[in-house]
């Protein structure tokens, strides 16, 4: 079953945002804009470098400088922007909806930690799955067009998005 476009799908979302109410406090979720999409091109680059901090003395030393140069050669080529291969990793990973939306909430919580949007995570999980239902489309959106893909493209994308999110069921 496809899914129904909206006024916003369409024209663009300039209402109010979803909002989850956690520990009796109301957090607006940021539909996508450029700065949001930016935000999460930034969160992956720092995930990556935050993962390769905590491999350090685990592996042994000449591997840990051969994934640092690895892992620095693919920011320094802007791999973490959306197409690359660090997004690719990390949204597809099993906390890239972590990253969704940490990003949209950081628009109007700036302060709001990672530790913070996993807890809201486990504790309002229904609340987090309807808003991130709500401003994702418009984020692949956006990221699809950074990317240069077609419309038609685009809507695959979404709508493969929604079937491996469980939005909707599979055919």
């Amino acid at each position: 079953m496809q899914a129904v476009s909206s006024i916003g799908d369409v024209l663009g979302s300039a209402g109010e945002p979803p909002i989850i109410v956690w520990r009796g406090k109301e957090y607006k979720v940021a539909y996508p804009t450029l700065a949001t999409l930016d935000r999460m091109e930034k969160l992956i680059a720092r995930r990556a470098m935050n993962e390769l901090k905590e491999l350090q003395g685990a592996i042994p030393d000449d591997q840990y400088a051969v994934l640092t140069d690895q892992i620095q050669s693919l920011i320094v080529a802007r791999h973490y922007r959306v197409g690359g291969q660090l997004w690719a990793k990390m949204v597809s990973g099993p906390e890239g909806i972590l990253l969704y939306l940490q990003s949209y909430l950081q628009e109007h919580q700036p302060t709001i930690s990672e530790d913070d949007i996993k807890q809201m995570s486990s504790e309002e999980p229904r609340q987090v799955q309807a808003a991130i239902a709500m401003v994702t489309p418009h984020f692949l959106a956006l990221a699809g067009v950074r990317a240069g893909r077609t419309p038609e493209e685009i809507q695959a994308i979404i709508e493969n998005w929604r079937q491996k999110a469980g939005l909707v069921p599979s055919s």
